[in-house]
C-alpha cells in the first residue's frame, strides 16, 4: 500500500481508477483500528509506568542550600594603583591643554552662572557669545590658533622655547582662569590619563607641567581631583601651590 493512499485525494483518485472504491478505501480505516490499538496500549503502559509501584520506588531525596562565595566585580590591587606612590604636576601656562584637535570643553549650567558674573553679563549672553550646544550639554566655542583648535578663552603668548618632543613651549593663560570649569580645574587627573601609565605619559609629552615641577600630588588627592563633581578646594593651578 502507497503512502499516498493515507491522502484524501489519492484514495478518491485510486478508487475510481479500479473500480472497487469500497475495499480500496478499507486500508485507511483498518490502518486506523490498528493506530488506535497501539495508542491504547501505551496508555495502559503509562499508567503502570507511573502507577503506585513506580512511585514507591524512587528514592527519597533531600537537598540543601549550596553557599557560594561572592566576589567582588572590582579587581583591587593590593599594592595600589600605579600612581599609588604620588604623581608630580606643576602647571607650566603652555596652554597646549587648551589646544590641539577639535575637542570640548564642557561647563556644567551652575558654571555658565559663575562665568556670567565674572564677564559681567547674563548667563543667556554667556551661552550665546562663548558656548554652543552638543546634546543638551554646554561646551565652549572654538578658534583657529598656531596650535590647531584653541579654547576661545586661551590667550596665546610668545613661543619660548621648543620642548625636548618637538612641542614648542608657549607661554599662555586663560582669561578666565578663576572661573574655569571643572574639567580644566582636575586636568591631567582624569581618568583616561590614571588608567595605565602610558596613557599618563602620552598626556606628558604635550603638557610640560606633568612629571616636573616642585608640587607632589598624594594617592588621596590625585583620586579625588579624579573623582570630583565640583570644584575641588585646592586644584592644581598656575601658581604651583
Amino acid at each position: 500500500m502507497e503512502h499516498s493512499l493515507f491522502c484524501r485525494g489519492a484514495v478518491a483518485r485510486r478508487g475510481a481508477g479500479s473500480g472497487v472504491a469500497g475495499r480500496s478505501n478499507a486500508g485507511p480505516k483498518v490502518a486506523g483500528r490498528r493506530f488506535r490499538k497501539r495508542a491504547t496500549a501505551k496508555r495502559r503502559d503509562g499508567r503502570l509506568f507511573t502507577g503506585t509501584n513506580r512511585r514507591a520506588a524512587l528514592p527519597v531525596v533531600s537537598w540543601a542550600a549550596m553557599e557560594l562565595p561572592v566576589l567582588s566585580s572590582e579587581r583591587t590591587d593590593p599594592a595600589g594603583p600605579w600612581y599609588a606612590g604620588g604623581l608630580k604636576f606643576t602647571c607650566s601656562q603652555c596652554g597646549n591643554c587648551c589646544t590641539g584637535g577639535p575637542g570640548y570643553v564642557w561647563a556644567s549650567r551652575e558654571e555658565i552662572v559663575r562665568l556670567a558674573e565674572f564677564l559681567q553679563i547674563t548667563p543667556e549672553q554667556t551661552v550665546e557669545k562663548y558656548c554652543r550646544k552638543i546634546g543638551g550639554r554646554f561646551s565652549f566655542k572654538e578658534k583657529r590658533g598656531p596650535g590647531g583648535y584653541d579654547c576661545i578663552f586661551l590667550v596665546n603668548g610668545d613661543e619660548t622655547a621648543p620642548s625636548s618632543g618637538g612641542v614648542p613651549l608657549r607661554r599662555a593663560g586663560c582669561s578666565i582662569y578663576p572661573v574655569r570649569p571643572l574639567q580644566c580645574r582636575t586636568w591631567p587627573f582624569w581618568p583616561e590619563n590614571l588608567s595605565e601609565p602610558g596613557k599618563w605619559e602620552h598626556a606628558a609629552e604635550r603638557c610640560h607641567g606633568m612629571n616636573h615641577g616642585h608640587r607632589t600630588f598624594s594617592l588621596q588627592q590625585i583620586e579625588s581631583l579624579r573623582d570630583a563633581r565640583d570644584w575641588p578646594d585646592n586644584p592644581p593651578t598656575s601658581e604651583g601651590r
